[in-house]
């Protein structure tokens, strides 16, 4: 019984673990987007005299850190998981 729950840990473990890693992947893609947007806007806006580019910048401040801190933490806490909270 003790291995048993053992491996339901492990594989729940490995689950958050690839869960994590998927989240990071995302926030990578997010980020090379506004880069990649930023990058379109202040070229446009270099070639136009009269362009207000700044002013449609949306500012985009997210920390995605203490977001993922509180996911895993609420996950750890709704299922009652054994072990200390994740450390992003």
């Amino acid at each position: 019984m003790i291995d048993r729950l053992r491996l339901y840990d492990t594989e729940e473990i490995v689950t958050l673990h690839y869960g994590k890693y998927l989240l990071s992947v995302k926030l990578k893609h997010y980020d090379d987007k506004i880069s990649r947007l930023n990058t379109r806007c202040d070229i446009y806006e270099a070639n136009q005299t009269d362009s207000d580019c700044e002013g449609k910048k949306k500012v985009v401040n997210i920390d995605y850190n203490s977001q993922l801190q509180n996911i895993l933490d609420d996950f750890l806490m709704s299922n009652q998981v054994s072990f200390e909270k994740f450390d992003v």
